[in-house]
């Protein structure tokens, strides 16, 4: 595959360049939900803890072009009890094998969606008192629509937990929809990540056996 330039730009509601860059990338051919597409990944500095937006351009040796903008919430260090991170949604069935390919929108057309974020905590002590609720609605506030069966991954570090979850959303018709992922703490919610996505084609669950 021939090289991309990709150039990225960081920057607070105020516009303010928090970080900028144009290199050279070297993309991947993967097979997406809607047929092959390239993928390319890079680290980018954190800046201060703060909302800020991601605009990424690419250019290939033909000149065609191409531009996104994307929301990003950068966390302060924990305030106590736990913080949460992104939350990263795909469409289970054209998901890697034990990962998430994140999209700019997910799309599910397989019947499930798969969710990742990251818990962080001050103390080790706050991971016995939590719990993560896994749940889909039509908007931030509305009604729960479907629920998701959540695992938090081992203690990879005291103060970071890895979250994956899987949640059925089948009998939901083609429409958008908001993932979200609930942390609570002491019975308290004290974090929260959502995502949009996609549902692009209705999927029953099969009837069962009587």
């Amino acid at each position: 595959l021939s090289p991309l330039t990709l150039a990225y730009l960081l920057h607070d509601p105020e516009a303010a360049a928090a970080w900028t860059e144009t290199l050279p990338i070297a993309p991947r051919l993967a097979e997406g939900p809607d047929g092959p597409v390239l993928e390319a990944s890079l680290p980018i500095p954190v800046a201060a803890p703060g909302r800020y937006a991601l605009r990424v351009a690419v250019i290939d040796a033909a000149g065609r072009r191409g531009s996104v903008e994307h929301a990003v919430r950068i966390e302060p260090s924990p305030p106590a009890p736990v913080a949460v991170g992104d939350l990263l949604v795909a469409d289970h069935a054209s998901s890697p094998a034990g990962g998430v390919r994140p999209r700019v929108e997910a799309r599910v057309r397989g019947g499930r969606l798969l969710a990742y974020t990251e818990l962080y905590a001050d103390s080790p002590d706050a991971w016995r008192r939590t719990a993560v609720h896994l749940e889909v609605a039509d908007a931030a506030e509305g009604p729960v629509r479907a629920r998701g069966a959540v695992s938090i991954g081992g203690a990879e570090s005291a103060g970071r937990r890895a979250v994956t979850g899987i949640v059925s959303v089948a009998h939901l018709p083609p429409g958008r929809y908001l993932a979200r992922v609930r942390v609570v703490h002491d019975a308290t919610e004290v974090a929260r990540a959502q995502r949009p996505f996609r549902v692009t084609e209705l999927h029953l669950d099969p009837p069962r056996g009587r």
